[in-house]
């Protein structure tokens, strides 16, 4: 499994680089700006892309729309996963998510949580 983590929290990487580390899982960090993304995606082939809800400098649900785009030209069978600390989403990024009809946020649906 290869996992592309679109993160600006140093914790979080360090987190999670023990977790994919330990199961043995292919991982690569980047940072939320939109080009590194889509190239990374081009790249990579992800079969999962991280995100977290929220961003320094970044909105995300600008961000998700983007990494949509690049997943769909893929193909669109690459998961996206919200990485976000609160047991629901964000108003402005379930939105946008439910807007898409791509999953989190759409009634009835279940959600993993890391």
């Amino acid at each position: 499994m290869k996992v592309l983590c679109i993160l600006d929290i140093a914790l979080y990487k360090t987190y999670l680089k023990k977790y994919f580390l330990s199961r043995e899982i292919e991982f690569v960090f980047v940072s939320p700006e939109r080009s590194q993304v889509q190239s990374r995606i081009a790249s990579l082939v992800p079969d999962v892309v991280l995100m977290q809800d929220s961003y320094c400098e970044v909105e995300a649900p600008a961000l998700y729309a983007a990494i949509r785009e690049s997943l769909d030209a893929l193909g669109g069978r690459t998961r996206i996963m919200l990485l976000c600390p609160a047991a629901d989403l964000p108003p402005g990024v379930r939105g946008s998510l439910a807007g898409h009809g791509h999953g989190a946020g759409q009634p009835g649906e279940h959600r993993e949580r890391l």
